[in-house]
């Protein structure tokens, strides 16, 4: 019987929840009728406070409302107890009690609960809200996102109360977001930094210059570096001190100067934790006994000494801060190809651009060197103008760093040599040489050899091309493995009609036809500057060659040529040869990798011993019972 009485109860809760949405909902708002519940019957008085507590019930109970009534009949104990079980219906208990007071405030009553259902609205709508950004919550940020936005944090407001407004001041005195670097270590005067925590960061940080730095002219926009400097800055205090120490040092004697070099070495190796290279101690001690001042570093990472010990960061900067300390030292040419350098090693390089005016010769090919060490090196280099020339090869720094390089032979004033090959320099840091090219007035020798270029229309080269009609200082560019077509070559002919200084020309491993070699030919006939020309690894063939060939007698300042590997067959090769005779000038020939018929092989055993100033040729005649026979000479 229990079980059926809380049956009843569930069904008319049910029931009257059903009615109280569909009276409510077309109006929530108005004001609620005050007469309707004074016209209702005795019996379902008695049954409204029942369904208005019913009605606070949640939702998980439904059941009809005509049982309600039957309920109140039976009595108001069994309703009582199933009240409890809604968990909302605790205000029955005393309503059957007195029935005059549930009339009397039956109609305040009905008032008070259109009031509270309102008032529930309101407040499940933000509760809603809430729920549906929590659901479009955004995706998990890094902690230097989460440390940027941490300024700007505040404490989200609750459902019932509203948000303060931030005034105007408020938000203008908000700290401005930047990146935020790992510490850096701090370094007494006598130890150096941990080189765990200069390294910390490099990989995570900001590239200096981003693809999108070209304006709408297309012209380069220069843009402050990102990370921050004292990642890279660490051992700063002390680089001071050898600077200092180097004031000091400027009348030092040229044998003195070679002590003191060995002895600042040893003891920045001890500060760093390295052991000196034999390399730079034997050869200051060598120079010290002949009297003369050491000029030269020489720490090659392929040769047999360094191969399984090569040079790292920690000693880059022990070398470079000694030599830095010892004013009177002499070192001009310094070569740390082939090592395990980095960015860090680079930052080092740079700050002792910045503050020696002696070096040379610089060489850090083949290295771990990337974009960030490459953009330190490239602005140090802006105003230095006592490096002649730089090797950074074989360097991955894109087109981020290249483009920083590019920047800086536009504005320096005093590198000759410039080598940048194998670097996965693009499009981008090509068209921008191409602009410095235009300005520049030092450099002498330049070499940008396989790129990644992965467009078709050779926009870089078209630039290039173009800057060597009008630049006068430039007399020796290579171009190998840009994937030059027949159109490209062309163009390049045509502006170089127009060029006055350049002398060597290097195209090897492009994509040369048979096509370009009527412009080709033009270019070595009218063309007096040129003096060396490599055109190997193309596809000229019998055509090209003949063509060449024509123009070679035409052609009284090449000396050096190189067509190896062009698929030249003995007719063409027979056509080379005859105008060799007539040019008469060439000392140095590259023609292997071809096709030797017995028609050429009897002209060239003839054409080179008669030409006496040919020194070096890769072509080696010999004569088999009477027949010359071709070889290679590998001397």
């Amino acid at each position: 019987e229990h079980k059926e009485l809380l049956k009843m109860a569930d069904e008319a809760t049910a029931e009257a929840v059903a009615t109280e949405a569909v009276t409510s909902d077309p109006a929530p708002e108005t004001e609620p009728a005050v007469e309707e519940p004074a016209v209702e019957p005795a019996g379902e008085e008695e049954s409204a406070p029942v369904e208005e507590s019913a009605g606070d019930a949640p939702d998980s109970a439904p059941a009809p409302a005509e049982e309600s009534t039957d309920q109140a009949e039976e009595g108001a104990a069994p309703e009582v107890e199933a009240a409890p079980a809604e968990g909302d219906a605790v205000e029955a208990e005393d309503s059957p009690g007195d029935a005059e007071n549930a009339k009397a405030e039956e109609p305040e009553t009905a008032e008070e609960t259109e009031k509270e259902e309102d008032n529930e609205k309101t407040e499940e709508e933000p509760a809603a809200e809430e729920e549906a950004e929590a659901a479009a919550e955004p995706e998990p940020k890094t902690p230097v996102e989460e440390e940027e936005e941490e300024p700007a944090k505040a404490k989200p407001p609750s459902p019932n109360e509203t948000p303060a407004p931030v005034s105007n001041t408020e938000t203008e005195t908000l700290p401005a977001q930047s990146v935020v670097a790992p510490p850096a270590a701090s370094v007494s005067p006598g130890a150096p930094a941990d080189l765990s925590q200069i390294t910390m960061g490099l990989e995570s940080a900001e590239p200096a210059f981003r693809p999108n730095q070209f304006n709408h002219a297309g012209d380069f926009v220069e843009e402050e570096l990102d990370m921050e400097d004292e990642v890279l800055d660490a051992p700063l205090e002390a680089w001071k001190i050898a600077r200092s120490a180097r004031d000091q040092d400027e009348s030092t004697s040229t044998t003195q100067s070679n002590v003191k070099l060995r002895e600042a070495y040893q003891d920045r190796c001890r500060d760093y934790g390295v052991g000196p290279r034999a390399a730079i101690t034997l050869g200051l001690d060598e120079a010290t006994k002949e009297g003369e001042a050491m000029a030269e570093i020489l720490l090659h990472g392929n040769s047999e000494r360094m191969f399984t010990d090569r040079l790292k960061d920690p000693e880059v900067m022990a070398l470079l801060e000694s030599v830095l300390s010892v004013g009177s030292s002499q070192i001009t040419h310094i070569y740390l190809d082939h090592n395990i350098i980095t960015d860090v090693g680079a930052a080092c390089i740079a700050r002792f651009l910045k503050d020696d005016a002696k070096l040379r010769v610089l060489d850090v090919s083949q290295n771990n060197i990337g974009s960030h060490g490459c953009t330190r090196l490239a602005r140090a280099l802006m105003d230095n103008k006592s490096l002649r020339c730089l090797d950074l090869s074989g360097n991955s720094v894109s087109d981020v760093g290249g483009m920083t390089l590019a920047q800086m032979v536009g504005a320096n004033k005093g590198l000759e040599e410039l080598r940048l090959n194998s670097m996965d320099i693009g499009h981008k840091t090509l068209t921008l040489m191409g602009k410095a090219l235009l300005t520049n007035k030092t450099l002498i020798s330049l070499s940008l050899d396989r790129p990644l270029l992965f467009s078709r229309q050779e926009e870089a080269l078209v630039q290039i091309s173009e800057a060597l009609a009008v630049n006068s200082t430039l007399q020796s560019l290579s171009l190998q493995k840009h994937g030059m077509t027949d159109r490209g070559m062309d163009n390049l002919c045509c502006d170089l009609l127009r060029n006055n200084t350049l002398t060597a020309l290097d195209l090897a491993c492009n994509k040369l036809t048979v096509e370009c070699s009527q412009s080709l030919a033009g270019l070595v006939s009218r063309n007096s500057r040129i003096t060396s020309l490599n055109l190997s690894c193309n596809s000229l063939a019998d055509v090209g060659a003949t063509r060449l060939a024509t123009a070679l007698g035409e052609n009284k300042s090449l000396i050096d040529l190189n067509i190896a590997y062009n698929s030249i067959g003995d007719a063409g090769l027979h056509a080379i040869a005859s105008g060799l005779a007539q040019q008469g000038a060439i000392q140095r020939l590259q023609i292997w990798g071809n096709h030797f018929g017995p028609k050429a092989t009897g002209l060239f055993a003839q054409v080179l011993g008669s030409l006496p100033i040919l020194d070096d040729c890769d072509l080696l005649i010999q004569v088999v019972d009477g027949v010359p026979a071709v070889g290679f000479n590998n001397e």
